[in-house]
């Protein structure tokens, strides 16, 4: 639960930086949770542990993100939603920060 509402904090920061927006907290709680819990899957479905194959696998969720939060009609822009991968990746351990790090430089 403390990683959605991580999540939801930086989302909700993001969306103050682009304006005002019609969002509340409530939607964007309910999208980071869903969002941390499909993270947590995909990364343990797709992500066997191979740094070569993590920008892959992160480009993957990020593509899952931008589909879900345009089904919500979220104005949540890929910038944002590759942040929230990377966040996740990073706080499921999935690989050390670098390698991390180095696999977002790739996605988009």
């Amino acid at each position: 639960m403390v990683d959605a509402i991580v999540v939801a904090v930086v989302l909700r920061r993001a969306m103050r930086t682009r304006g005002p927006g019609t969002v509340d907290l409530g939607t964007v709680m309910r999208f980071a949770k869903e969002a941390h819990q499909e993270a947590h899957d995909y990364f343990r479905l797709n992500y066997g542990g191979d740094p070569a194959s993590l920008p892959r696998v992160m480009q993957g969720l990020l593509d899952r993100l931008d589909e879900r939060a345009h089904a919500d009609n979220l104005p949540f822009d890929r910038v944002l939603l590759k942040q929230i991968a990377i966040q996740s990746a990073t706080m499921q351990h999935v690989a050390d920060k670098r390698t991390i790090e180095a696999a977002s430089q790739s996605i988009g």
